[in-house]
């Protein structure tokens, strides 16, 4: 539900750098434009009004080409060298969600949603605000699943998942789940940054990931697309810590595809329109038509750990149909030197093409990660951690 709010005395805007003025101002000061009207009472449209702003606040202009730069990291133009100036005026508050979570400004936009900034009125705790793409919003399936997953996570209260406050549908249908802000950063990041973990860092991860799942499994719900973007690490003391992050945020592939039973060449190719998950962690019991389980979150594990460990998925080829087909046909390629012989078997265990040969819990998943870090504990060569 969207509250009936707005900021009212934030009327006028320039369009050329975004900076908001109140109603009686006619010329943007900063770079002489003439300012456009909103019309915040317009309340159907007063969401859409401000997310479509908001990725102008906080950002940095060029006074002398004009150019207005989002990344605020940036120094100098790209185009002239100049210094850039950050944008100096007041960010609008954006309306309240739920009555209770106040839309404070634009983060990112990821590869499923956009990510803004909140505020919870009530705590003055910060939270993140994520709205699904508009694309992904037009396909029914997709926000249905999404919605029903977010929704049940609300119920998950455990240290190694992301808090879910709230999950629902803005006046203009705009698909949303409110969450716990986390000060840290995805396992895709780390990744990126390092290639692969050392294998006491990844221990300490994937014990933390099992834990998680270990729990939400206990109250019956599944992640169903858990990969390294939804795994966000979070350093306490010398060790990290794993959060699982985006519950139910699966994009639906070859939706746009019409592909009839009859026409299909077997019943597995009929069902690919209806593949939830990221092509390099899909699970091959998504490719055959089948319903996912718990083991499908394990199948998931293994492909993050392996990849983890190698710098590298266990399935890429050229094109997505290829690495999807891989999923479920194909061996992972082999293991990088110096991966511990225990880690190797286990990761090979989770990612069996049939469900009933992976671990058939996270609990059997957790016992033999933590018999494994004995193992390398005990060991005369111990890797350093992630610092």
């Amino acid at each position: 539900m969207l509250d009936n709010i707005a900021c009212p005395k934030f009327r006028k805007l320039c369009s050329n750098c975004g900076k908001f003025y109140p109603e009686e101002m006619a010329v943007c000061l900063q770079d002489m434009q003439m300012l456009i009207t909103i019309d915040w009472d317009e309340q159907s449209d007063l969401l859409e009004n401000w997310l479509a702003r908001s990725k102008f606040f906080g950002s940095k202009h060029c006074l002398r080409c004009n150019r207005h730069y989002r990344k605020i990291t940036e120094s100098f133009c790209p185009e002239d060298g100049n210094v850039l100036e950050r944008c100096v005026h007041d960010e609008p508050e954006g309306p309240i969600l739920e009555k209770r979570f106040q839309l404070k400004s634009y983060v990112a936009t990821g590869r499923l949603s956009r990510v803004y900034y909140a505020v919870d009125v009530e705590t003055q705790a910060p939270r993140i605000v994520k709205f699904l793409k508009p694309g992904l919003s037009a396909d029914e399936k997709t926000v249905a699943r999404y919605l029903k997953v977010s929704r049940a996570a609300i119920e998950l209260q455990h240290t190694n998942i992301v808090r879910t406050y709230a999950a629902g549908k803005t006046e203009s249908g705009a698909p949303y789940v409110v969450t716990q802000y986390l000060a840290g950063q995805s396992l895709r990041d780390e990744l990126l940054k390092r290639n692969k973990l050392d294998q006491a860092s990844a221990l300490s991860i994937f014990i933390d990931l099992a834990r998680g799942l270990q729990y939400a499994h206990a109250n019956n719900v599944m992640h169903t697309n858990l990969t390294p973007s939804n795994v966000y690490i979070i350093q306490k003391g010398e060790r990290p810590s794993a959060i699982i992050v985006d519950f139910g945020a699966a994009q639906r592939l070859f939706r746009h595809t019409d592909w009839k039973r009859e026409q299909a060449e077997s019943e597995s190719d009929a069902d690919t329109e209806n593949v939830y998950g990221d092509p390099l962690g899909i699970c091959p019991e998504f490719i055959t038509g089948s319903r996912p389980s718990f083991q499908s979150d394990i199948y998931q594990v293994g492909c993050c750990l392996y990849e983890s460990l190698n710098g590298r998925p266990p399935f890429s080829r050229n094109r997505t149909m290829a690495t999807i087909m891989a999923h479920a046909r194909d061996q992972p390629d082999d293991f990088e030197p110096g991966v511990n012989d225990m880690m190797k078997s286990l990761t090979l265990e989770c990612l069996k093409k049939n469900p009933e040969e992976r671990f058939q819990t996270a609990t059997e998943l957790r016992y033999v990660l933590e018999e494994c870090r004995k193992e390398l504990t005990s060991s005369p060569y111990v890797e350093r951690s992630i610092s």
